[in-house]
């Protein structure tokens, strides 16, 4: 079981259940690793790339909507004690973003499983109901890992981890990066696929991970550059969906994506013409009257 955050950006997949960002708490996810590696809450050691691990995909979770994309994972029916009804459950392992997985080991100086012997003895007796359900143990961790309490309704089931969201990220923070630090390397197509592929939610977390950089412009000045060439249509798809995408990002994507629709429009109106076809009508009104497009079209007919 995955459970999911209902705000604006989906998170991710604790005990099977999924948390959220740890922006609210003032802690970027670069930083997660140093500094709760040495809390008294618990161990936790990093693995690989979530794009490696194909097993977690199916893996039980709770995700939490006000924390933002941080998952955090247990495998399927954890209950280390005690399986079913009564059954506490446990955390041991979690997600951020990027889909990096951290694995959590309670540190209590016993060993696991006279440790949870011990937890679910005293469930048995009445302590830690909140530990009996996915959510409240999900809630439960990110309350003594995080040291950040949840709201009730905090958490939402969903079916898996979603790693192509996971995979995004990565590519887009990779994007920025390599604009920055080797523009040379960044071919036109794989510039516009990269940014047309995103979603609304990637482009919250790619703000967040780069707070304090400045990635927006040298990003939109390539996004410019690339907008108008060879294989037209599917440079004006791209863009075209980088600006649906970004309708309600807190920075303003809009204002420069429409110039670059319209520079679109009027390099090669057929073309866009027929990529604007392709999207459903609420997009493609919201592109011709937002971005001026529809003056540029009306102005070649």
């Amino acid at each position: 079981m995955v459970v999911q955050r209902r705000h604006f950006e989906k998170a991710l997949a604790v005990g099977g259940l999924e948390v959220g960002h740890l922006d609210d708490v003032g802690q970027g996810f670069q930083n997660i690793d140093n500094a709760h590696q040495n809390q008294n809450q618990g161990h936790i050691h990093r693995e690989g790339q979530g794009r490696h691990r194909a097993a977690h995909e199916k893996a039980s979770g709770v995700s939490h909507k006000d924390l933002g994309r941080v998952v955090v994972i247990a495998e399927k029916g954890r209950q280390p004690a005690r399986q079913g009804e009564g059954g506490l459950w446990a955390v041991d392992q979690w997600l951020d973003v990027q889909g990096t997985q951290y694995l959590y080991f309670p540190d209590s100086g016993k060993p696991a499983a006279e440790h949870y012997a011990d937890l679910q003895a005293a469930c048995d007796a009445g302590e830690h109901p909140e530990l009996l359900t996915p959510a409240g143990a999900a809630a439960a961790f990110v309350a003594d890992y995080f040291d950040h309490e949840t709201a009730e309704g905090s958490f939402e089931r969903v079916p898996e981890v979603d790693q192509g969201y996971m995979e995004r990220n990565q590519r887009l923070q990779q994007l920025v990066l390599d604009l920055e630090f080797r523009p040379e390397d960044v071919g036109d197509m794989d510039l516009l696929s990269c940014v047309g592929e995103a979603t609304g939610d990637n482009w919250g977390v790619l703000g967040r991970f780069m707070y304090g950089s400045d990635w927006f412009n040298p990003l939109m000045d390539a996004v410019a550059e690339a907008a108008v060439g060879d294989s037209q249509q599917d440079r004006d798809r791209a863009v075209m969906s980088f600006f649906l995408a970004t309708r309600d990002a807190r920075t303003d994507f809009q204002t420069p994506l429409g110039r670059i629709l319209v520079t679109q429009a009027g390099a090669n109106l057929p073309s866009f013409e027929a990529a604007l076809a392709e999207l459903p009508e609420k997009d493609r009104e919201r592109i011709t009257q937002v971005s001026g497009v529809l003056s540029c079209i009306d102005g070649q007919t």
